[in-house]
């Protein structure tokens, strides 16, 4: 992309997936916390927040991967990401199931492992997946968000006392 000064790709690579399953997880995601994040942001703030994840989290693949022309990466999980830890600072308690699994965590703890497997996975090259990406996206998403909403950190630390 930086070599072909193709700096849409950025974005536009949100727009692809690549596979069914990549782009079902993606959407149902979306489709579970997408309303809630819009309604307390707005439909601006929503957007901002989406496609603010979005471009951090293909900034951050580009620049661990700038050196491996054989590299691509597609999908939207960088913003979806984003959305997703957008809900998460405004419902830190709410449980979040994991598939199928009848037994849901607290989406703080959620948090804290998604983190944690994105680290891991970029550190260790785990799968193919956007591990950059998703730490991209899920900390603009918390920083967008806290940005548009500074209440939320209030919000975040009361779910606690």
């Amino acid at each position: 992309m930086r070599r072909r000064n193709r700096w849409y790709q950025l974005v536009t690579s949100g727009f692809l997936h690549a596979d069914l399953g990549h782009l079902l997880m993606n959407m149902m995601t979306l489709y579970f916390f997408g309303p809630w994040c819009e309604r307390a942001l707005g439909p601006a703030g929503f957007l901002i927040v989406y496609f603010g994840a979005l471009l951090f989290g293909s900034l951050l693949t580009q620049v661990f991967h700038q050196n491996d022309p054989r590299y691509h990466g597609v999908g939207a999980s960088g913003a979806v990401s984003g959305v997703l830890f957008s809900f998460i600072l405004f419902r830190p308690l709410d449980k979040i199931y994991l598939f199928f699994v009848p037994i849901g965590i607290p989406a703080v703890l959620f948090a804290v492992g998604y983190l944690a497997a994105s680290i891991w996975g970029m550190k260790t090259r785990w799968g193919n997946l956007g591990h950059e990406a998703h730490l991209g996206g899920a900390v603009a998403g918390l920083v967008l968000t806290l940005l548009l909403r500074p209440e939320a950190a209030r919000i975040f630390i009361e779910h606690f006392r």
